[in-house]
């Protein structure tokens, strides 16, 4: 939701912070910003399908609730059917793509079908729920009241609710599973004061792993072939880095990644002056960006 010189700078900005720390970075590529239309609606938080045809994504368009909600459109960019009505965010796809996973703030996590029908919800609090690569558990980030994040994991139908931490003061959120299962990628705040880093620890809580300095990253997701991490810096900068935590490096202007199933594209939200977002489409090897939404 920033001008294109914020954008700029940006890079700028994230070369000087990461060059002391985890992961060897490599120069920025100049693809960026992207052209945007002035539109009065906004698409966000995509999420790529298991079979790689279509994307689910949230929509606001200004003046017209009806129209706002959970929509489908297909990597050619036509639109289909709107399955849910209401500001609907971080939507998942089941492995088998016939149901969604969706949050609204941190009021819990609801299930419904990629037809629209079957909304229930499996937890009274939490928000941007992740589907486990078995399909039958989602990942999810909880906020107290005084607005420490954790993160939990529960069975797709209610049950097994479990927190992995933290406790005291520090603040974890943003969850996303290993394409194998056992690990979780995600944000770790050490204090209100500090930016989030991208960490990794097994599906206890246990076993951490850093992978960048506390320098305000976010929205990590781990491609279904394993071989890299996308994550985003603030302000919207969205940066590739390997398991291991080397090779981190500017990828594009924009926001929350979503792979797609083959691991060569990922979806994503870009933000135009007025702060509405448009969905694009990046090839990781040729970095060709197309739109996909107009």
């Amino acid at each position: 939701m920033l001008l294109a010189t914020l954008f700029r700078t940006s890079r700028l900005l994230f070369l000087a912070a990461l060059a002391s720390g985890c992961g060897a970075m490599t120069a920025p590529l100049n693809i960026g910003p992207i052209e945007q239309p002035a539109t009065q609606w906004s698409a966000d938080s995509p999420a790529w399908s298991p079979d790689g045809s279509h994307i689910a994504y949230s929509r606001y368009v200004r003046g017209s609730p009806s129209t706002t909600g959970i929509w489908i459109v297909d990597t050619a960019g036509v639109v289909g059917p709107q399955v849910l009505r209401g500001e609907w965010h971080k939507t998942d796809w089941s492995r088998d793509g016939t149901r969604l996973s969706t949050s609204a703030g941190n009021t819990g996590i609801y299930l419904v079908r990629s037809t629209g029908d079957g909304l229930h919800a499996i937890t009274t609090k939490g928000s941007r729920p992740r589907w486990s690569p078995t399909g039958n558990e989602l990942a999810f980030q909880r906020f107290d009241t005084t607005g420490t994040g954790s993160i939990w994991i529960v069975s797709d139908d209610g049950t097994r609710l479990r927190s992995l931490g933290p406790t005291g003061i520090e603040s974890w959120r943003d969850p996303d599973w290993s394409p194998d299962g056992t690990r979780l990628v995600h944000v770790r705040q050490s204090s209100p004061q500090n930016g989030g880093a991208i960490f990794l620890m097994d599906t206890t809580g246990h076993g951490e792993q850093r992978l960048t300095p506390d320098d305000g990253y976010m929205d990590p997701a781990w491609s279904p072939d394993g071989q890299w991490i996308a994550y985003v810096r603030s302000p919207g900068s969205i940066l590739l880095i390997k398991p291991n935590g080397t090779e981190a490096h500017y990828l594009t202007d924009g926001e929350l990644p979503s792979w797609s199933p083959d691991s060569r594209r990922i979806v994503f939200s870009q933000y135009n002056w007025n702060g509405f977002g448009s969905l694009f489409a990046i090839d990781i090897a040729t970095l060709r960006i197309r739109p996909i939404t107009q």
